[in-house]
């Protein structure tokens, strides 16, 4: 069997999307390279990391579940340098969504009682991608 490698990195968009209480990211890797693979809510606060490892040229999928474990965000040590760092960064310069890190070592309390929009990012050698998606609330999941 012979295996295609991808030309270029590529991040797909979720599917499904909106999503219940599951959905799948795809990417593509053309070479061994660094990934990194992370979740954020829409002020841009780190919800998961998914993948931070190094990955041989493929295809790669990954499921992202929307469970209670994410309604309470807590950023680890390291992750506060480079949220101070992004948070001055924004101050200077806000993108269109409008989403700014802001340190934080407390729990961020979520409510569940609408949609959500997350943004999720592949990070890998010089490639960095970002997309939307959103998670479909109901209270009989």
């Amino acid at each position: 069997m012979i295996e295609l490698v991808p030309a270029e990195f590529y991040l797909s968009q979720n599917y499904p999307n909106p999503f219940g209480k599951k959905t799948v990211i795809k990417y593509c890797v053309p070479y061994k390279s660094w990934v990194k693979l992370t979740v954020f809510n829409s002020t841009g606060e780190k919800i998961i990391q998914l993948v931070d490892e190094e990955k041989k040229p493929g295809t790669y999928e990954v499921e992202f579940e929307a469970t209670a474990s994410i309604w309470a965000v807590w950023l680890r040590p390291s992750d506060r340098k480079l949220t101070m760092e992004k948070k001055a960064e924004n101050k200077k310069q806000k993108d269109n969504s409008s989403r700014i890190l802001s340190p934080t070592d407390k729990p961020v309390e979520k409510t569940r009682t609408a949609d959500r929009e997350y943004l999720y990012r592949l990070e890998a050698h010089d490639y960095i991608c970002e997309k939307r998606m959103i998670h479909l609330h109901s209270k009989f999941r």
